[in-house]
């Protein structure tokens, strides 16, 4: 049986936890291409948005995590900023909508998934 507690469990540089990073830029990207941001708007944006996470997670959250894993975490999320945003110069936002919805909704479940096995492992709940 899996060890959900273990298996987003922090690592060094990639853990469990670099995947919702990756899709949190694919996300970030698609949210403001959708609302009509150009590149630069956009990129600054979601870059300031990737790495106010990782202020939230230390200082309201107190999750305490090695410095290169959250510098990962914010590279993961500029990779997947760039990713779909070559997507979306290819086939436009427009007509991949219910590719974002999806990956939307799986960027959430892997969240919350890993939000409790957190809670789990640190004895925050049962």
């Amino acid at each position: 049986m899996i060890d959900h507690a273990k298996l987003w469990s922090e690592k060094k540089y990639i853990d469990t936890w670099s995947i919702p990073h990756l899709l949190a830029g694919v996300v970030l990207v698609g949210i403001f291409s959708w609302l009509g941001f150009s590149f630069w708007p956009n990129l600054i944006l979601s870059f300031l948005l990737i790495i106010g996470w990782e202020f939230f997670e230390l200082y309201i959250l107190g999750i305490h995590e090695h410095y290169s894993n959250k510098v990962m975490d914010v590279i993961l999320g500029i990779i997947g900023f760039f990713i779909m945003y070559a997507f979306i110069l290819k086939y436009n936002i427009y007509h991949m909508i219910n590719e974002l919805l999806f990956i939307t909704i799986v960027f959430l479940f892997l969240n919350a998934w890993g939000f409790l096995a957190y809670k789990k492992r640190t004895g925050r709940i049962s």
